[in-house]
């Protein structure tokens, strides 16, 4: 879900890009089957779009310069992995066309200026998304996914989308982790909600999971295994079938943690297990019990 590497690797922090890089990608050398990495905004800060390209962590660009691309897991289904630091000020040497086009794209939108990390405006103002650590997918980007899943209803492939900014501001913990053009994605997903089953993201360390339902998807963010308490671990396998995907892993995450930044609102906690018992999604209405 992005962010091989920590924040803390920075090479004005502890200088450790390449260790931490290499740790990563040993630990992945284990894993049988093929690595689709999606890029955060780590890898968007470290290391130029030729280091990632050696070590294979992303494709070649595509659609307007973003890191984009799909692949079956199995027979109807398709995965869409995008890239939502298309528009990025954190662009490394190489990339520079990203940070300027990044700052373009802000002034077009008219929006305020960025502010140093962490955002200095109210918990539950969603501006708070306009930082540098932030990112957007673009609209060249968001026409090459309108074309990917027209073609996906063509072929009548149901579709999991992936990117590690979050696009729902009910599954965020803090506004500064959504995207900042969520609302243009969102847009896109309910054009084409029929074929899209679930949104999963990353960035935000805690996780959270929200089902959008107008739209019937579900929104899910991976919860950081950077965080796990001593002893524990955090990972998510996910099991496709003709009617149903299955989440099992290790961990919880929150139900709609986004609507407890919601001016005056105070609501319950609702949390999801993932683990013993796998979590079952379907597109229609159903009650779950993997519910703490």
């Amino acid at each position: 879900m992005g962010d091989l590497i920590d924040g803390a690797n920075r090479p004005d922090k502890n200088n450790t890009v390449e260790p931490a890089l290499v740790a990563s990608l040993k630990a992945l050398s284990g894993f049988k089957g093929k690595v689709h990495h999606v890029l955060g905004n780590n890898e968007v800060r470290n290391l130029s779009p030729s280091q990632m390209s050696e070590v294979g962590l992303v494709p070649e660009p595509e659609a307007g310069g973003a890191c984009c691309w799909t692949f079956a897991p199995c027979a109807g289904w398709r995965v869409i992995v995008l890239d939502s630091f298309a528009f990025s000020v954190m662009s490394q040497p190489g990339a520079e066309h990203k940070a300027e086009a990044a700052r373009e794209w802000l002034d077009a939108a008219d929006a305020p200026s960025l502010e140093s990390w962490p955002p200095q405006r109210e918990v539950g103002d969603l501006a708070r998304r306009w930082s540098d650590g932030g990112g957007a997918f673009g609209e060249k980007q968001l026409r090459w996914l309108e074309t990917q899943l027209e073609e996906c209803a063509l072929r009548s492939e149901k579709v999991v989308l992936v990117g590690h900014e979050p696009v729902h501001p009910r599954v965020v913990n803090d506004y500064n982790g959504l995207a900042w053009d969520f609302d243009q994605v969102l847009a896109t997903i309910q054009r084409h909600s029929a074929v899209i089953w679930v949104y999963l993201a990353g960035h935000d360390h805690e996780g959270g999971m929200v089902t959008d339902d107008a739209q019937r998807v579900l929104h899910l963010t991976v919860p950081a295994p950077l965080q796990a308490l001593p002893g524990t671990n955090r990972w998510l396998a996910i099991r496709f079938f003709g009617d149903r995907i299955e989440f099992i892993g290790e961990g919880k995450v929150r139900v709609a943690p986004g609507d407890s930044l919601i001016p005056g609102s105070i609501p319950e906690e609702e949390w999801v297990l993932m683990q013993q018992t796998p979590y079952v999604w379907h597109k229609q209405p159903s009650k779950i019990s993997t519910k703490l």
